[in-house]
């Protein structure tokens, strides 16, 4: 018999809850604190205690989206669409090579498979620190600096590992006996990858090109070595408000609550396969 528990059941529940919310607070709070400063009144910033009760105002987007702020290297709509291109052109990119490797390592038997496939994910575990000097010496002696395609090839680069390494596991939840059956029919590797296996790895693969475009689009170290003017990203105009003269919050704000949007947005439009992609082959019976 199963000995009773010294601690009532709705104790326990009562410390999860409040674990679960202190946990969320800590996590939400400072979005929340951005996104209400982005809307303050210039006096409200740093007003002791904090107003969470004002009257909002948009003049910190009306100055980032209108205005500009061309002196500070600012210009919010070249930022906007360096990020957009890059991150779809690596995450596309990042994909389709991905699934080629993914598949080889899944399907085929050569000597050194495993060890392969632990050496393809080790290169993803070096600290970033640690590339950006090789890669701003490459991309130097390729011209590309200051380039969307500079940051293209890095991002594709380092993103190329991870996602070989998620996608082999969904690659290795499906039978193989539907790579005989549809080779028997007369279908070439290549016809079968891309018109049987992916569509029923659908969900793995959108979780893998979520995350890739993740990890391109929250990048700052590497773009802020590779980019200077004409390719900067999003999350390093964030920065360029703090000047000599002071800095400017609510702009600053502004910028990173834009940076914030899009990966919030997809987040919540792709939750559902994100979280099926993840649990694929958790289960097994």
């Amino acid at each position: 018999m199963k000995a009773p528990s010294l601690i009532p059941r709705f104790v326990k529940r009562s410390i999860l809850y409040c674990t679960l919310i202190l946990v969320l607070t800590a996590a939400i709070f400072p979005i929340v604190w951005v996104v209400l400063t982005s809307i303050k009144p210039p006096a409200y910033t740093f007003a002791i205690p904090p107003k969470w009760v004002f009257t909002p105002t948009f003049e910190s987007y009306r100055q980032l989206f209108l205005d500009g702020f061309a002196a500070l290297g600012v210009d919010i709509w070249l930022n906007m669409s360096n990020s957009i291109i890059i991150g779809v052109t690596s995450t596309a990119a990042t994909v389709v090579i991905s699934c080629y490797a993914a598949y080889g390592l899944s399907r085929f038997r050569f000597p050194g498979r495993n060890a392969m496939g632990l050496l393809i994910i080790a290169t993803r575990m070096l600290p970033p620190v640690g590339t950006m000097i090789p890669f701003f010496l490459l991309i130097n002696s390729l011209g590309l600096l200051d380039t969307r395609t500079a940051l293209i090839l890095a991002y594709t680069g380092l993103n190329i590992p991870f996602a070989t390494w998620m996608l082999r596991g969904f690659f290795d939840e499906v039978p193989k006996e539907l790579d005989e059956a549809a080779m028997v029919d007369g279908c070439n590797r290549n016809r079968m990858l891309w018109q049987i296996i992916l569509p029923l790895i659908a969900p793995g693969l959108a979780a893998t090109a979520v995350f890739s475009f993740l990890l391109s689009w929250n990048d700052f170290a590497l773009a802020l070595v590779l980019t200077s003017r004409n390719a900067k990203t999003l999350p390093l105009i964030v920065t360029s408000f703090i000047t000599d003269e002071g800095i400017s919050w609510g702009p600053m704000s502004a910028a990173a609550t834009v940076v914030l949007i899009p990966p919030i947005i997809l987040m919540l439009l792709t939750q559902k396969h994100i979280a099926k992609g993840l649990t694929m082959g958790a289960v097994k019976g």
